[in-house]
């Protein structure tokens, strides 16, 4: 096999996200990959697991949204993400979402999620959740109070019950699962 881009996915199979097989894409594969994939690119007090940020994420907006939110960063149990400013402000950023747009439509479509653009209530939820890891879990210094006054957030849509715990790796896979029954 012509190495390319192929991964070897928690199943054992071999997935190429720049030509994706969407028969390989199990809810499992995602949940085991986004579990042990820590939020912030790490730099976090404790580690803080992707799917349990989507679990959160999907708690927070109206339940008819629910199993698309949980699904949000989806394809990043792919291709990882990239810190904020990297996706957002530089050509590699625009290189990424090259990447990461069809894979997470392909996704979406595969689980039967969606529809046209992510919607405003799953966008400001991820933001509001965001904002709740950002002061629960990142030291707090004016620097980085500074830096992000520029994407403010809602903190007021998380409910108290989606306080980040810092899932273990195994626990976050089993609440994902586990919540994906709940939606699905």
């Amino acid at each position: 096999m012509e190495r390319g881009s192929y991964i070897q996915i928690a199943d054992g199979n071999i997935f190429d996200p720049l030509n994706p097989d969407p028969d390989l894409l199990t809810i499992e594969v995602i949940a085991r990959a986004l579990s042990n994939q820590c939020r912030f690119t790490g730099h976090v007090s404790e580690f803080y697991s992707v799917a349990e940020h989507s679990v959160h994420v999907s708690r927070i907006v109206p339940a008819r949204l629910a199993k698309r939110a949980i699904l949000h960063d989806g394809s990043e149990f792919a291709i990882s993400d990239l810190s904020s400013p990297l996706k957002n402000e530089t050509e590699m950023g625009t290189l990424y979402r090259e990447v990461e747009k069809p894979l997470q439509e392909l996704i979406e479509r595969k689980f039967g999620v969606y529809d046209g653009p992510i919607p405003d209530e799953i966008k400001r939820a991820d933001e509001a959740m965001r904002e709740i890891e950002r002061l629960t879990l990142l030291p707090r210094t004016p620097e980085g109070d500074e830096l992000w006054a520029e994407w403010p957030a809602d903190t007021t849509l998380v409910p108290a019950s989606c306080t980040p715990g810092c899932w273990a790796p195994d626990w976050a896979y089993a609440k994902f699962l586990e919540r994906w029954e709940e939606v699905k």
